[in-house]
């Protein structure tokens, strides 16, 4: 591989529209980008996304021998992307108030199974976030719960189910962002806790995870003054590299929440975003709107290689791990049909009924 095509493994971006359009087709052919996330703009009806989603990866195939990530946040509740026919599942909240394996696992079983045959092979959940701080709105009912063991007990059954039908399990927002009172879409939250505390509570459901097979973190953008009052988590070397990787030992992807968010696009430049992030220990960089931002970016993350702020073997260090995770999960590749998913989801439809 190149080294560009190395750094456009390392972006999963979004796009605007229904069907394969100009500008990701150029993404897809210039920069061999590594993923793709989709979002309710996408999404009109089945038919279409499967189209849509075929297209995506033929396009891909044709210029390099990998498929793409291809990625939602499909939590249940009010994060959902995908309507009718997709089961619209209830919050995580709702789960963990009922506190029943055999729901959990019910709710993540057909989620995965939606997901997975409409050509979907990544999915931006469980949530793994402690809510403790009852006022977070951003989090919310979105969190299993208040209680770490809690919030790991149901994570680690959906992280369970979506391994089972080979669907990759995303765990966010790493430490922690059930404690902030901002929303990190539009501020950046900071919150008063040092590395006990995040040992001890807000990291308890990662760690169970890590156990228990989680192979892709999500970061979170907040500011721990008390591991390091710079940079939020998604930009720190502290919190990513030395307690993530080293003392947790987390030997998987990490991934950046959007880098267009308040919390990162208001507070640092374009052209220190992923160099940052990158020299924090990030492998895979989201971008979801903005096509000049993402461009941008990777020629930004470019020139820092050719420049001597970041080598070629961090960014190899990063490939391998994509190009691992992309043969255990998305190899051999094969296109979804129409009416292998509409028979999975209405009898999934029937079985929500029935119950």
């Amino acid at each position: 591989m190149t080294l560009d095509e190395k750094i456009g493994q390392m972006f999963i971006v979004g796009f605007d529209g229904t069907e394969l359009s100009d500008p990701i087709a150029q993404l897809i052919k210039q920069f061999k980008i590594g993923g793709i996330i989709l979002f309710s703009r996408n999404y009109s009806n089945l038919s279409q996304l499967i189209k849509l989603i075929n297209d995506l990866q033929s396009c891909s195939l044709e210029y390099q021998d990998m498929p793409l990530f291809i990625s939602v946040d499909q939590e249940g509740g009010r994060v959902s992307r995908f309507g009718e026919p997709f089961t619209q599942f209830p919050s995580c909240a709702i789960l963990g108030d009922l506190n029943q394996e055999k729901q959990t696992k019910s709710y993540a079983s057909t989620l995965a199974k939606e997901l997975k045959v409409c050509g979907i092979n990544m999915n931006y959940a469980p949530v793994l976030d402690v809510l403790t701080n009852c006022e977070n709105e951003v989090i919310g009912d979105r969190a299993f719960g208040s209680h770490p063991e809690l919030v790991a007990f149901h994570g680690n059954i959906v992280i369970r189910e979506f391994l089972k039908q080979q669907l990759i399990p995303v765990g966010k927002h790493f430490p922690g962002h059930g404690g902030t009172a901002l929303d990190s879409h539009v501020e950046l939250p900071e919150i008063n806790a040092g590395l006990d505390h995040l040992k001890e509570t807000e990291t308890v459901p990662f760690q169970e995870a890590i156990h228990n097979g989680l192979e892709v973190i999500m970061t979170a953008h907040v500011i721990f003054h008390e591991v390091n009052p710079i940079f939020p988590a998604t930009l720190s070397k502290t919190i990513l590299t030395h307690f993530l990787k080293e003392e947790l030992n987390f030997k998987g992807l990490i991934m950046t929440d959007d880098l267009e968010m308040g919390a990162i696009g208001k507070n640092f430049s374009e052209q220190e975003i992923p160099v940052l992030a990158v020299k924090a220990g990030v492998d895979c960089l989201l971008v979801c709107h903005n096509h000049s931002k993402q461009t941008a970016f990777m020629k930004e993350l470019k020139k820092a290689v050719i420049q001597g702020a970041i080598t070629e073997e961090r960014i190899q260090e990063s490939i391998d791990k994509i190009a691992a995770l992309k043969r255990k999960y998305l190899i051999p590749y094969r296109k979804s049909d129409y009416y292998d998913a509409l028979k999975i989801l209405s009898n999934a439809c029937n079985d929500i009924h029935h119950k």
